[in-house]
């Protein structure tokens, strides 16, 4: 399989200055979060509840930067340090966003310990060989936590179809892209709240499954365009900002209520 680099068009992938960020992906992480603090502006202010729609695009997002870094590294030579620091990062940043997370949305846990699980499998799938133990470390994970997830345990598969896509070509490529768009919706439709309203025919409900469908088809599209202008990269910083977001917003809520 190629790596992404070797997908991308050459003068779209890396910046002008050669530090190796891909545009697009700067810009997919960007969109990411600004739909997350839409998504979340529910909790604060109820009337925002529509916001939500679009707001179900912020996870396929996130998940496709997740598997752009995968894919990017060389298929069966996992950079072991690099990869060990994103594991780390993920944990820690779990952890301290737990609390201002069960502040704003009550019991459960928050995102990242979905996203967790999520890399270990999509590093198992890319390189194979021993990371297969990651993989049984984050399925393990995900079965033991399944029934306290924000989203249906389904979601943790979710990089790894994205990395699928991202590194396969022609109609195998068009395969990956379809398993991670029905497993965005899948993930949205098993939350045990959505099955009845489904059923019924909300159309709120029938938008937030369609932004879910959308969300990764759209994100593998825009990954392989030309960006011309240039946006501030998500670095380590990024990491901050969802327990620093969620935290203003509870404030906010207690403040307000």
């Amino acid at each position: 399989m190629k790596t992404l680099n070797a997908q991308l068009p050459i003068q779209a992938a890396f910046d002008a200055g050669g530090s190796g960020r891909i545009r697009s992906l700067d810009l997919i992480k960007w969109m990411a979060i600004v739909l997350m603090v839409l998504d979340h502006l529910r909790a604060v202010w109820p009337a925002a509840e529509p916001l939500t729609v679009p707001g179900r695009m912020a996870l396929p997002l996130f998940c496709l930067a997740m598997a752009a870094n995968v894919a990017r590294q060389a298929q069966g030579e996992a950079p072991w340090a690099q990869n060990k620091r994103y594991v780390i990062s993920l944990i820690v940043f779990a952890v301290i966003s737990q609390a201002p997370y069960q502040a704003l949305f009550g019991p459960g846990l928050n995102i990242m310990w979905l996203l967790l699980p999520a890399l270990l499998i999509a590093l198992a799938i890319h390189h194979q060989g021993h990371a297969v133990w990651l993989g049984i470390i984050g399925l393990a994970f995900t079965i033991a936590a399944s029934s306290r997830l924000g989203y249906h345990a389904s979601a943790v598969l979710i990089p790894a179809a994205m990395v699928g896509a991202i590194t396969a070509t022609g109609w195998i490529r068009v395969f990956w892209a379809c398993c991670a768009a029905t497993l965005c919706v899948t993930a949205n439709l098993l939350i045990p709240s959505v099955p009845a309203l489904a059923s019924e025919g909300e159309p709120f409900v029938l938008l937030m499954m369609g932004a879910a469908f959308v969300a990764p088809m759209f994100g593998l599209w825009l990954l392989r365009q030309r960006v011309q202008f240039l946006l501030p990269p998500v670095g380590r910083w990024g990491y901050l900002f969802y327990p620093a977001h969620l935290a203003a917003f509870a404030l906010l809520r207690l403040l307000t209520h």
